[in-house]
């Protein structure tokens, strides 16, 4: 073995010190807070009145600005603590 292997840490929970974590990118953020809105939406339009397509881009460019201030999220699954990408410290993000 050559003297230059480093050992690769795996991130772990600030609050309980597991490595069980979950880390939400931004793309995973906003599909998980845009999929109901606008199946529901949909579902208004194709059912009651077609004008509520309309708010179909608004959901969208909402949570997008949204994911842009939240993600990414590191979520512990043993303590269901969360962090937010301003309370990581320096270099976690990439």
């Amino acid at each position: 073995m050559s003297k230059n292997n480093k050992q690769i840490q795996s991130p772990v929970c600030h609050s309980c010190g597991s490595s069980e974590i979950v880390i939400v990118t931004m793309g995973r953020y906003l599909f998980m807070t845009s999929i109901l809105p606008v199946l529901v939406v949909l579902a208004i339009g194709l059912f009651f009145e077609p004008l509520f397509f309309l708010f179909i881009p608004a959901v969208i460019v909402t949570n997008y600005i949204l994911a842009k201030r939240k993600a990414p999220m590191v979520i512990c699954r043993s303590c269901r603590h969360v962090e937010n990408k301003y309370s990581l410290p320096a270099g976690a993000e990439k």
